[in-house]
């Protein structure tokens, strides 16, 4: 015991440092253990300020590297946080309208929520927020967030004392436990993602079968799954198909009898916006759910028919109904020339 507090007073503003450092670069390292030990014994009236201030330092360091990532990068950039985040399907949109509606108020409190904390840094690049407003607000808002540890050191300075004494005996064996738990549970995620890539896979459904299968009087749902926050966009579309973005699926098929069978794509063609809205529709009942082979692309490519929308065209507010596919919709010829002119 007496070993481990001499070197917390030997590497204590390091270690503070260094685990700052390390969680605002998005590691699933947390700083608060680390904060509370060392505040609990090596800081002092006069220590403490400047152990804060250094630990202030390393956490504005991190984030203004992420805050010239999104700067530079933009969206490309959220993507790639996104997939780093434990809430992955919904860390974009969310910091979109968290940003959107507190602008960067948010940064005083952002690092409270781990979900979007990091997200919320690079999404202050992407908007193009002031360095200058930037650096403020993230210095306050980390100096709130590193200060809680750093008081509840001090008041809770006997129980972290035992604390390690406990953790100093049976250490060794609590660290088995966790490793004994937390590795299962990720294998069991990766098989299960694996399972569901797979099934998709194999339930994919090519440009031809659906064109087919919208012959039917009680054809197929289609949904077009949009990435970002407004799920209408200017471009081309399947005829009939209901465009929503990730947080829009299940209201989009609400009244939708469960045996139905649901078509999705994602213009471009994005699997992990498939496994989001498969997830999603397995989750509200949904037992039929085919992925389109190829995408938009694949479906142009076949030379079935396809809805036009302009840019700024508006979009009334509809859920997905089973209708007969519209087969008076405008169509697109191909040659060995390309594309030519849409007709209808």
């Amino acid at each position: 015991m007496q070993h481990i507090i001499e070197l917390i007073r030997q590497y204590g503003v390091l270690a503070v440092c260094v685990s700052v450092l390390l969680e605002d670069s998005g590691l699933p390292i947390p700083s608060y253990p680390v904060l509370m030990v060392a505040s609990a014994f090596t800081l002092t009236s006069l220590t403490a300020p400047l152990v804060l201030i250094a630990a202030v330092a390393a956490a504005i360091c991190a984030d203004t590297v992420w805050y010239f990532a999104g700067r530079r990068l933009g969206p490309r950039i959220m993507r790639i946080v996104s997939r780093m985040s434990f809430s992955t399907g919904n860390t974009v949109l969310s910091t979109q309208k968290w940003f959107g509606r507190v602008g960067p108020w948010a940064l005083l409190m952002v690092k409270f929520l781990p979900g979007i904390a990091l997200a919320t840094i690079v999404f202050s690049g992407v908007s193009r927020l002031r360095l200058s407003r930037f650096l403020v607000f993230d210095a306050i808002g980390s100096a709130i967030y590193l200060a809680v540890p750093l008081v509840l050191g001090q008041v809770f300075h006997d129980a972290i004392a035992a604390m390690l004494i406990y953790f100093t005996r049976f250490g060794q064996a609590g660290a088995i436990v966790l490793v004994a738990l937390l590795v299962p549970y990720a294998i069991v995620r990766l098989l299960m993602r694996r399972a569901l890539v797979r099934k998709l896979a194999d339930a994919r459904v090519s440009a031809e079968q659906l064109m087919q299968m919208s012959g039917n009087p009680a054809g197929p749902v289609i949904l077009e799954i949009r990435a970002g926050k407004a799920p209408y966009s200017a471009g081309s579309s399947i005829p009939g198909a209901l465009q929503v973005n990730r947080s829009g699926i299940t209201a989009a098929v609400k009244q939708v009898p469960r045996n139905t069978e649901i078509v999705i794509y994602a213009p471009p063609a994005d699997l992990r916006l498939e496994l989001i809205a498969a997830r999603v529709l397995e989750k509200a009942g949904f037992k039929k759910v085919r992925p389109l082979r190829g995408g938009i692309k694949a479906w142009i490519a076949a030379g079935c028919p396809i809805e036009f929308h302009q840019s700024g065209e508006p979009e009334p507010a509809r859920s997905a109904v089973i209708v007969p596919f519209p087969h008076d919709s405008v169509t697109l010829k191909g040659d060995a020339g390309g594309p030519r002119k849409a007709r209808p």
